[in-house]
């Protein structure tokens, strides 16, 4: 007769086949999904640059396909990087100042509605291409600045004028009145925003001007009444109250092209709608 072995009960067969399959392929880990942390949002902060931002800001547009106008140009007439002061008016008053600083000149608007400019040492120049980079510290979307250009003794000038939102537009001053040559516009050749740098450029023979932002063509129009004059930087602050710019790399160089044969149209004439400060 066989020997007699015990009958196990399934409960105890179902157990020992749990505790025999651990022994050859370890215990198993039951699977739980992972529960992520919490991440405590930032804590927001603002830095005031006290010299110009090293960061890059994003690339300007290319040039677009408008005639090489540049081609022709005669040597400089008038160069200043600012890493010295030859003449320019400078100091400081309740409503802003000007200043050199990193090389540049900067010039600050500490009341909303304030103009503040600075003349150059430049000779007085009839026809010429300038150029000027400009880089706001502190601006909000309708503050402007820009460049001053044929300045008679009787202070009217040209304006070629970039806001702080990227538009641009060109007035003309005559015996303290401003008009609006050419009104506020996107071009879309210009870098917005604050710490962007953008260079201005005007070429001017006779009475035909083109304007230019970073090397693209923007403008152009006809107007005479001021043949000739220096070349000023200045900075508007519209509503913010603390507008402050800095300016770079201004240059006027001959114009030895003829520029005949690609004339602008007439620039509409001002109206009353059209008056600026």
């Amino acid at each position: 007769m066989p020997p007699h072995r015990p009958q196990l009960s399934p409960f105890a067969t179902t157990a020992l086949g749990l505790i025999l399959g651990g022994c050859s392929s370890g215990f198993a880990v039951p699977s739980t999904t992972p529960i992520a942390s919490p991440v405590q949002a930032p804590t927001p902060t603002f830095v005031f640059p006290t010299a110009p931002a090293t960061t890059t800001p994003s690339p300007a547009p290319s040039p677009s396909p408008t005639p090489d106008r540049l081609l022709g140009l005669g040597p400089y007439l008038y160069q200043d990087d600012f890493s010295r002061n030859d003449g320019w008016p400078i100091g400081q008053d309740s409503l802003g100042g000007t200043s050199f600083a990193d090389g540049r000149l900067v010039i600050a608007v500490r009341k909303s509605g304030t103009y503040r400019y600075a003349q150059s040492p430049s000779p007085a120049l009839t026809d010429f291409f300038v150029q000027v980079s400009v880089r706001p510290f502190l601006c909000g979307p309708s503050d402007d600045f820009g460049l001053m250009f044929r300045m008679d003794e009787d202070s009217n000038h040209f304006r070629f004028i970039l806001a702080c939102d990227g538009q641009a537009r060109v007035a003309r001053v005559l015996n303290g009145q401003s008009f609006n040559l050419i009104p506020p516009t996107d071009t879309y050749a210009a870098i917005p925003g604050p710490l962007s740098e953008n260079r201005l450029g005007v070429l001017a023979k006779g009475s035909d001007f083109f304007f230019f932002i970073n090397d693209v063509e923007v403008f152009s129009l006809r107007s005479g009444v001021i043949p000739a004059g220096g070349l000023g930087l200045f900075v508007h602050s519209a509503a913010s109250g603390q507008t402050t710019v800095a300016f770079d790399d201004l240059s006027a160089r001959a114009v030895a092209q003829d520029l005949t044969s690609a004339s602008p149209a007439p620039s509409t004439p001002p109206n009353p709608s059209g008056q600026t400060p």
